[in-house]
C-alpha cells in the first residue's frame, strides 16, 4: 500500500497530501511559479520543530524565521540569526518539509490563520516532502536524502576543554 496520497488541482495548481488512513497532512498547497514561493494551511493543533541552530521556541507555530548562516553576537539580542540554519522542519502531523536551497528563504507560520509560507531570494525551489508514522523515521528518511555523518574515532570523545562563553 501507498504510504501517502498526493492529490494535485489546476487553476491554481495547489496539492493536497494525506497519510494511508486519509488524514489530511498539507493542505491547500499553493505553489506560485513566477517565484520561489509557497503557502498551504496548518491543522489547528499541528506544531512545527526544526531549522537548526535557532535562538527561539522550539515550537516555530507563530513564529516567522529567517533561515540565512551569519555571524552574531547572541548574547545582544539577536535571536534571530543563527550560525546552522538548517530549511527543514517536522510536524507533529506526520511530515517533514526540506528545502534543498542555499539562498536566504523565510519561513511564516502565522499564528492568527492557518496559512503558512515559504519563500525564497532565488535558485531552484527544489522542496522535499517526508511522510513518516513518527519524527525517529523521519529524520531518518532526511538524513537518508542529505547524508548521514560518520562515527567519530573512539579518541574523540576523551576529556574536552573549551572556551566558549567566557
Amino acid at each position: 500500500t501507498a504510504a501517502f496520497e498526493l492529490t494535485i488541482r489546476r487553476n491554481p495548481v495547489s496539492v493536497t497530501l494525506r497519510d494511508r488512513q486519509g488524514k489530511t497532512l498539507i493542505d491547500n498547497w499553493i505553489v506560485d511559479f513566477t517565484k520561489p514561493n509557497a503557502s498551504w494551511l496548518l491543522a489547528a493543533n499541528e506544531h512545527i520543530y526544526g531549522f537548526g541552530d535557532q535562538r527561539t521556541d522550539i515550537d516555530k507555530r507563530g513564529q516567522t524565521l529567517e533561515l540565512w548562516n551569519t555571524d552574531t553576537d547572541f548574547h545582544a539580542g539577536n535571536l534571530g540569526a543563527a550560525y546552522k540554519s538548517v530549511p527543514m522542519y517536522w510536524s507533529s502531523a506526520g511530515y517533514g518539509v526540506f528545502l534543498n536551497n542555499a539562498r536566504k528563504s523565510i519561513w511564516k507560520f502565522d499564528g492568527s490563520s492557518a496559512r503558512t509560507s515559504i519563500s525564497v531570494d532565488g535558485g531552484e525551489f527544489d522542496l522535499y516532502v517526508f511522510v513518516a508514522p513518527n519524527a525517529k523515521e523521519l529524520i531518518g528518511r532526511y538524513t537518508e536524502l542529505t547524508g548521514r555523518p560518520a562515527l567519530l574515532p573512539k579518541w574523540f570523545f576523551g576529556y574536552h576543554q573549551g572556551g566558549a562563553g567566557n
